[in-house]
């Protein structure tokens, strides 16, 4: 009898979780003995060009819970296909599919969370913030969470040290066992199939890949940009994404008169092809709790200059493969970027290094580490 595995996750929109989604389901699926099954609770799949193979369903659900009124909850249809299937084990992605996944447990099902984040939810009570709704909410939550973690003795996969360390100061003793520290990973051979033209001699080219909202604060990286430009020196940063901050960065360019320096390209499917074009990866995000984009681009031997997320000091290195700028100071982040362009050495040496590591980060070993760790339990 094969294993068989149910993946869930809210839906399959553009985003880091989502694409190791993807590529644990199309490795597993290379696997003999192991059966998956891939379940969103929205019809949006922005990965249509890769999950044509992969079987999946869409659980269309109702889920609204209220500290003082009857929830209302409509997941009759996720049930039915969890019965249909008849997994070993379900593993969930993002809050959302956690916390909706546990609303009902079978006893014969092994849980695992996977946390892609620290989730907001699972704070600690903070004196301060005592007034506003969202921390009543989230602490009432929490209290649902935990009580169902405890009840299906649930296991939980951290992508990153600060991770681990963040979710075992807030479950109870008896589930800290269970948690274990596997980073994400991509398909090498995605990226490894193209290669990248060579550094630019005149030109400072950066890049940045992820939503556009306030936890990854482009904001920050157009007066990089502008700190670098008013300094005679050449530069372009690309941007990928979409999100709710566009229009206001648009503002910013604008103003800050950057057309001619930075583009918002949007959502793509080719992420790969844009890094090729690029010398330098640079973030800016408030808090990271892996961040596969790094990885993506380190395969390409991009050095990357990041803000201080703390599950990214995994992966990069400072001097090694790249700069993590701690206190999110403008300027440092600026003299990184012009460093590592104008010495020669230097960006050769970390170029090399962020592709050694990088490789150590790929897809196949780690489905081969996940069902080890699913065979353990």
């Amino acid at each position: 009898m094969p294993t068989k595995i149910m993946h869930i996750i809210p839906s399959l929109a553009k985003g880091g979780a989502e694409r190791m989604v993807i590529d644990i389901c199309i490795e597993l699926q290379k696997k003999e003995n192991i059966e998956i099954l891939l379940v969103t609770f929205q019809d949006v799949d922005d990965y249509t060009y890769i999950t044509a193979d992969i079987p999946k369903i869409v659980c269309e659900i109702k889920f609204e819970l209220s500290i003082f009124k009857k929830p209302k909850i409509e997941i009759n249809s996720l049930h039915d296909v969890i019965k249909s299937f008849n997994p070993d084990i379900i593993h969930t992605h993002l809050y959302e599919a956690d916390f909706i996944t546990k609303w009902i447990t079978y006893p014969k099902i092994k849980y695992i969370t996977h946390l892609h984040s620290n989730m907001p939810q699972l704070h600690k009570l903070n004196i301060i913030e005592l007034i506003k709704k969202e921390t009543w909410t989230n602490f009432y939550e929490k209290y649902i969470l935990i009580r169902n973690y405890l009840r299906c003795n649930n296991y939980f996969i951290a992508v990153s040290k600060n991770t681990e360390q963040y979710i075992s100061q807030r479950i109870p003793l008896s589930l800290r066992k269970n948690i274990v520290l596997l980073p994400n990973a991509i398909n090498q051979d995605r990226f490894k199939s193209k290669q990248r033209e060579n550094k630019s001699s005149s030109n400072i080219r950066i890049i940045n890949i992820g939503n556009l909202n306030e936890n990854k604060d482009q904001a920050f990286l157009i007066d990089v940009v502008k700190y670098i430009k008013d300094k005679n020196i050449k530069i372009f940063l690309q941007i990928i994404g979409e999100g709710i901050l566009k229009g206001k960065l648009n503002e910013k360019i604008s103003k800050e008169n950057l057309d001619n320096e930075i583009k918002l390209i949007g959502k793509v499917d080719d992420v790969e092809n844009y890094l090729m074009e690029n010398d330098i990866y640079v973030h800016s995000s408030h808090s990271e709790s892996f961040g596969l984009v790094f990885i993506e681009a380190m395969t390409y031997g991009l050095p990357v200059v990041s803000t201080d997320g703390k599950g990214n000091q995994d992966i990069i290195k400072n001097d090694y493969n790249g700069y993590i700028v701690s206190d999110r100071s403008v300027k440092e982040f600026a003299e990184k970027i012009i460093e590592l362009h104008s010495n020669v050495e230097i960006y050769k040496k970390m170029s090399e290094n962020a592709r050694e590591l990088a490789s150590k980060y790929d897809i196949k070993d780690y489905s081969d580490r996940l069902i080890h760790f699913y065979s353990t339990i």
